[in-house]
């Protein structure tokens, strides 16, 4: 009977869907057998349905000779199938939808070892030829046999995290351009702020895909630490006075400047409170809890202020004049 074999677990990179994909050998003895169609469904651990599987494509064409052997013949094949046994590679495609997406990365989360964990639910079909016999005559016979396997297929989190997640659209929340700063455009002092800030980001994507919360929030802090400059310390002056130079050019006026200031300050102070044990009074307090929202919150705030604070800057630049 035919089979299913070597069960593994890959991603479509040419996909514009998130798209998995489910290989497998399907072997069958070509004397009798060939394949007519495969197709599943693919389930996340917690035996919640994912998606359906269909059959992506073949490797190559089908060219089968099949004859109709009675059942002695049949056992002489079996006992001897190195030489009679056939098969081709099957590709299953599980297209993925957000939501799916989001409950694997929720239950990988739960997930001890933090893998991403499926079963593969299969169902194949194939034609059988076979010669039986009726009133001590042969006949022969064609008809459809089906069969149905299950695989468990687990992706560990290192290989979760280095191949499936960026295709799967993980860790990337928002498309937005983040403009990287020519040397030209900048003040030797703003430079090195987005180089630090700029790093800090791309720590906070890869926190993200591992979904380590925590550590994406405390980056974020990190890099907003960067580019508080609006703290009226004398060693920030000078980025200061650059920065609402940028404003004012762009017809922003004095008040919206101090809102802006204190915007990001505040943001600053509230991420402080998922990093340290005490107050700015001195008050021991237990830590917020960081979840997904809070890092992908953190995450869209750090680019997109970033963002702003460089168009500013690089508008500015393009209206000076050059000595």
């Amino acid at each position: 009977m035919a089979k299913l074999l070597n069960v593994a677990l890959d991603v479509d990179s040419k996909s514009i869907n998130p798209t998995l994909l489910v290989t497998c050998e399907f072997e069958y003895f070509s004397n009798w057998e060939t394949p007519v169609s495969v197709s599943g469904e693919l389930l996340l651990s917690d035996n919640r349905r994912a998606t359906q599987m269909i059959w992506n494509h073949l490797q190559r064409s089908l060219n089968t000779k099949l004859t109709f052997p009675n059942n002695e013949v049949q056992r002489a094949i079996r006992d001897q199938p190195d030489d009679n046994k056939n098969s081709i590679k099957v590709i299953l495609s599980a297209e993925l939808s957000p939501r799916v997406i989001d409950q694997i990365e929720l239950l990988r989360a739960k997930d001890p070892e933090k893998a991403a964990r499926f079963s593969a639910n299969i169902s194949f079909t194939s034609i059988r030829s076979e010669t039986t016999q009726r009133n001590n005559e042969n006949e022969p016979r064609l008809g459809l046999e089906v069969g149905n396997s299950t695989f468990s297929l687990v992706s560990s989190q290192g290989e979760w995290v280095r191949k499936f997640s960026e295709p799967l659209g993980i860790g990337k929340f928002l498309l937005v351009e983040l403009r990287l700063m020519d040397h030209m455009d900048l003040p030797k002092e703003w430079k090195e702020v987005f180089q630090h800030a700029q790093a800090r980001l791309v720590e906070m994507e890869e926190y993200l895909r591992h979904g380590a919360w925590l550590d994406v929030i405390s980056r974020g802090r990190m890099a907003f630490e960067a580019i508080k400059v609006f703290d009226d310390k004398i060693e920030n002056a000078a980025l200061k006075t650059e920065f609402d130079a940028a404003l004012l050019a762009s017809n922003h006026d004095t008040d919206g400047i101090s809102d802006l200031d204190k915007g990001v300050k505040g943001i600053y102070h509230y991420a402080s409170k998922f990093v340290h044990a005490r107050s700015k009074t001195g008050i021991l307090k237990p830590n917020p809890i960081a979840t997904k929202e809070d890092a992908y919150l953190m995450y869209s705030l750090c680019l997109n202020i970033l963002n702003m604070v460089g168009s500013k800057l690089h508008l500015l630049a393009l209206m000076t004049p050059k000595p």
